[in-house]
């Protein structure tokens, strides 16, 4: 004969299923959800993933749950993660920071034509933003334009000036236009190369310290052999700005340069101190 703890553990396991199978569709998605944003929080992605697919199976047109299972997939390097980003922006065709997003993605997965495409409805629909002509810009030197990719960098710096990413993004360009003049063996113009500094420079102003900007100033610095002191003094203190930010990622990226840096230049000593700065 079966005991009261018996009969309450059956009565709880049907008020459980009662109340599951009585919730709206809308109750289970934000249930996964919930369970799914919790999991990923705390580091289980794998599990946080599945409980996403759950909630896009109830309910695929859900903007947050897309984006937020393809932010997770491409965390992992899954690039299928695209797909669910392309979703969101789908369900969500106002949010330019998504599109650029998905355009950054896209570009450094080398799926070049289809951020062409998302960068060109994003223009469309937002003609004066600057980051869209910056992503442009970006866009075109993958295309090896580095003409177009100049002209689409001043065209996002004119729209934003006061942007550090898209002052960045000029200095790239810039450098794109002198490495077309080295491969068509063409004098390189020396305005070219200091417009870049420049362009590194406000950057770095702009962001009120960027490491990644002073590396690239050092860099077009160390390109000029009677400009090697400068150049070293420059890696340093790109160096020294991560370790004052507390950024173990950008001081090894500094370190790293640095050390290619007195590779090719053959300053010995200084390379030491880069493999030190990297340990």
């Amino acid at each position: 004969m079966a005991g009261p703890g018996l009969h309450c553990r059956v009565a709880a396991a049907f008020a459980t299923c009662l109340i599951v199978a009585c919730s709206s569709p809308e109750e289970r998605v934000a249930n996964h959800i919930e369970r799914a944003r919790e999991l990923a929080a705390a580091g289980t992605d794998d599990a946080a993933i599945l409980e996403y697919r759950s909630a896009l199976k109830i309910d695929a047109d859900q903007a947050a749950a897309n984006e937020e299972i393809g932010e997770l997939l491409l965390g992992q390097g899954d690039l299928s993660g695209t797909f669910y980003l392309s979703e969101a922006l789908r369900l969500q065709p106002e949010r330019i920071d998504l599109a650029m997003r998905l355009a950054r993605v896209l570009l450094i997965t080398s799926q070049i034509d289809e951020a062409a495409i998302v960068i060109e409805a994003a223009k469309a629909a937002h003609p004066d933003a600057g980051v869209v002509y910056g992503a442009e810009s970006e866009m075109l030197l993958y295309r090896n334009d580095a003409e177009a990719a100049l002209v689409a960098a001043k065209k996002a710096v004119e729209l934003d000036p006061e942007d550090s990413e898209l002052r960045m993004q000029l200095g790239r360009a810039f450098q794109g236009r002198m490495r077309t003049d080295e491969i068509t063996r063409q004098p390189v113009d020396r305005e070219l190369r200091r417009a870049a500094i420049e362009a590194f420079e406000k950057a770095d102003e702009l962001a009120g310290g960027s490491v990644r900007a002073r590396v690239e100033r050092a860099r077009m610095i160390g390109q000029r052999v009677q400009s090697q002191e400068a150049a070293e003094r420059a890696f340093t203190e790109a160096v020294e700005l991560a370790v004052e930010q507390d950024r173990p990622e950008l001081r090894y990226l500094a370190a790293s340069a640095a050390e290619s840096f007195a590779i090719k230049s053959g300053r010995h000593a200084f390379r030491i101190w880069a493999l030190r700065e990297m340990i």
